[in-house]
């Protein structure tokens, strides 16, 4: 008897034990949320103003060498928030229509996927996982994933030797047909019964130096290397037939948006449609990585990503955003809670030098997102060979470079542009001037001897209120630099000269009848057009002006 019930004690202890281990924790243990719900990837004021001024400058130097960006209207750095609103990027609480998407969870998102996931936090992502559904299964949205798992895969020799390894090139699209179609969704959910992919929450991602929205990485499976070392006879049909686990890390930003969403009793809708779409781009962007990863092993010998069409980057989760949105969609701010909207340009981005395109940022309005969480827009667009349907409209509000809002005003950005014009102008005018200096003074004059200091020469003149020409004053004239002088100034001196000429003529012929006499030559002195001479233009009241270089 008392056998008995020790092995019952030990039976209600393991049972207890199971209960535990297999329930959802009540709080993440490794995402710590702050108080106010911080969010560690948003913008700071720092960040702003040094991005701003990195692509100021790089719009300097494209000018410098000859190469001007291309600009549509007047644009900025940044966007306004009254633009925001004008152009329905936040949309109002009374006029939005909430998620209606019921379609079952997909097999590579169930909730057992997600790993120290409370229930009320997976609550608030199931929305943006139907979304994400969608994306995994519709028609109109498979043509990437026909063409990574159906396309003709060639080395690029061009890429392979920049990076220093074998690389592969898609350079088509698969055909869309009916049986690529269903094979390739019936493979994505095979993935997702072998849970080949676990999604987890972690602080401070970073890749390829910065920081990450999530990230995708192989698990090492000590089991099966321990079989495939073991069983070396069966290694080459194990190995074909084996799918590499992966792990899904998103950030933390997500995780800590959710919980506060599970707080609230009245959210509002217009944000929770923001972050159901941005959670579900991010996700499926992820997965594309993970299911190429996958494979790799299967692809030998590169287990590299690659290179789909003409671009020369191969980052397979911004080319699944390109072919279903028509290019790369980010939160504005990078709040992944939509706070400020979301936006989307055309990748991969326009930061070279000799590049002469400028990246602009386009708010998306909140009528587009509102409708991709609606069945019915899915109902309507069932054409797989329609592979534009969803792509985003580009007629919001737009910004230069940065991603992110600003309260610069347009007075602030039109005089930063006003500067560079007449900087570039001034270059322009400058180079020519030089030449002609060159020319007449048969040397080389420097843009630094143009700016020097004004030359201090000194001149004699006559003093005419004594009549005594053999008395002298030594009158120090300041010569500008030529460049300073404009057409309008020069224009004035010369008129300065003859309206002293006239006045002497009235004066003469206003003095009483007599002996004439020959009245002494009065030198004049103005400021010659460059900086090497003194132009001593000697003037009489019948003769005309004339012009020795001394």
């Amino acid at each position: 008897m008392p056998t008995v019930s020790s092995d019952v004690d030990r039976l209600v202890s393991q049972l207890d034990q199971t209960k535990i281990e297999t329930a959802a924790a009540s709080a993440s243990q490794i995402v710590e949320v702050g108080k106010g719900f911080p969010l560690g990837m948003a913008f700071d004021v720092s960040k702003f103003y040094q991005m701003r001024s990195e692509f100021r400058r790089l719009d300097k130097r494209k000018r410098d060498l000859g190469i001007l960006p291309k600009m549509a209207g007047r644009q900025k750095h940044g966007f306004r928030p009254e633009e925001l609103v004008w152009h329905d990027a936040i949309l109002k609480f009374e006029d939005c229509l909430g998620s209606d998407l019921d379609d079952e969870i997909h097999p590579l998102l169930q909730r057992d996927s997600f790993d120290d996931t409370p229930d009320h936090v997976y609550d608030q992502l199931v929305p943006g996982l139907r979304l994400a559904t969608r994306f995994l299964s519709h028609p109109s949205c498979m043509q990437f994933w026909v063409t990574l798992a159906k396309g003709e895969r060639r080395v690029d020799h061009e890429m392979s030797r920049r990076c220093g390894a074998t690389r592969h090139r898609i350079s088509r699209n698969a055909p869309m047909t009916k049986e690529n179609v269903t094979e390739v969704i019936r493979y994505m959910k095979g993935l997702g019964m072998a849970k080949a992919f676990h999604f987890t929450f972690a602080n401070g991602l970073v890749f390829q130096g910065g920081a990450a929205f999530g990230t995708a990485n192989m698990v090492c499976d000590y089991q099966s290397e321990h079989n495939e070392s073991q069983q070396s006879s069966q290694r080459s049909s194990q190995k074909s037939s084996s799918v590499q686990r992966c792990n899904i890390r998103l950030h933390s930003d997500f995780y800590v948006v959710a919980k506060k969403l599970s707080t609230l009793q009245y959210p509002d809708p217009p944000q929770k449609l923001r972050f159901n779409f941005v959670l579900a781009t991010l996700i499926v962007h992820e997965l594309a990585h993970a299911i190429e990863l996958s494979q790799w092993r299967n692809r030998a010998p590169s287990p590299y990503e690659p290179f789909l069409l003409h671009h020369n980057e191969a980052e397979l989760g911004r080319m699944w955003e390109t072919y279903v949105f028509g290019g790369q969609v980010t939160p504005i701010n990078d709040r992944v809670d939509g706070l400020y909207g979301v936006s989307t340009w055309t990748w991969p981005r326009s930061f070279g030098e000799l590049d002469p395109e400028r990246t602009i940022c386009y708010a998306l309005p909140m009528t587009y997102i509102q409708e991709l969480q609606q069945k019915a827009t899915w109902e309507q667009r069932t054409d797989s060979n329609d592979t534009k349907a969803f792509w985003a409209p580009r007629t919001g509000a737009t910004s230069i470079y940065m991603n992110s809002v600003t309260t610069v005003s347009w007075t602030e950005e039109e005089r930063v542009a006003k500067e560079a014009l007449n900087e570039q102008r001034n270059l322009e005018i400058e180079e020519p001037a030089r030449k002609r200096r060159e020319a007449a003074d048969g040397h080389a004059v420097g843009i630094k001897d143009l700016a020097a200091e004004p030359e201090v020469v000194e001149k004699p003149i006559v003093n005419e209120e004594k009549g005594n020409t053999a008395q002298q004053q030594v009158l120090r004239v300041k010569l500008e630099p030529r460049s300073v002088l404009s057409r309008r100034k020069r224009r004035q001196i010369r008129k300065l000269a003859q309206k002293q000429s006239n006045a002497e003529e009235a004066k003469q012929a206003q003095s009483p009848a007599g002996p004439m006499e020959e009245t002494p030559p009065t030198a004049e002195i103005i400021p010659r057009l460059d900086d090497t001479a003194v132009v001593d233009r000697t003037t009489t009241p019948d003769d005309a002006p004339l012009a020795k270089t001394k």
